[in-house]
């Protein structure tokens, strides 16, 4: 879980923090690795992916 890339991890917590869980980043890679994972799709946070950010928020407090 924690082995999630930083830059990963801030675009979960923030498609995570908005209401309509849309995904939005200017780093390619990193979004396109979260596509991989099938942690998004379509723009949007997959079931899977909103847990990990969750996860990932009560891990490390300082990703809000």
């Amino acid at each position: 879980m924690l082995d999630v890339p930083f830059a990963q991890q801030r675009i979960l917590v923030r498609a995570a923090r908005r209401p309509d869980r849309r995904v939005s980043s200017r780093n390619a890679d990193a979004l396109m690795s979260l596509y991989a994972a099938d942690l998004v799709s379509r723009d949007a946070l997959t079931p899977a992916g909103f847990a990990l950010a969750r996860r990932l928020l009560e891990a490390d407090p300082s990703l809000r």
